[in-house]
């Protein structure tokens, strides 16, 4: 008889997906998990009406077992040239799908109109 299953404990986990959808409101940086995904909330501030929340990178790094994930702003393509002249809130979640596991930290870095910064740190 012969054992047909896998051990998987040595496989290091891969991103499989990312995306960054749009949360009305302003939430504070949080970061949880969602079976095989992790899930970070936030807050991102643009200069003016014409920008948008943008997933810049989310990046996994087998050696530090840790996810690093940077949303920034960028131009809104459908921004008409009349927008707000004013700071304004966007708030965001990203989605970051995992196959084999879940990484061990999780780093999630703002890049907005008030500068770079890491907005929160979790060990899972």
């Amino acid at each position: 008889m012969t054992d047909d299953t896998t051990d998987n404990a040595d496989e290091a986990p891969t991103v499989r997906s990312a995306a960054l959808s749009a949360l009305e409101g302003s939430p504070e940086a949080a970061i949880e998990t969602r079976d095989d995904a992790v899930v970070c909330r936030g807050c991102v501030r643009g200069r003016n009406g014409s920008v948008m929340a943008a997933l810049d990178d989310a990046t996994y790094d087998s050696k530090t077992d840790e996810l690093r994930v940077v949303v920034a702003t960028e131009t809104d393509p459908d921004a008409g040239p009349m927008s707000i002249q004013a700071v304004v809130d966007l708030g965001y979640e990203v989605a970051v799908e995992f196959a084999g596991g879940l990484p061990g930290s999780v780093t999630l870095v703002e890049d907005d109109a008030d500068g770079r910064r890491e907005a929160l740190t979790a060990s899972l």
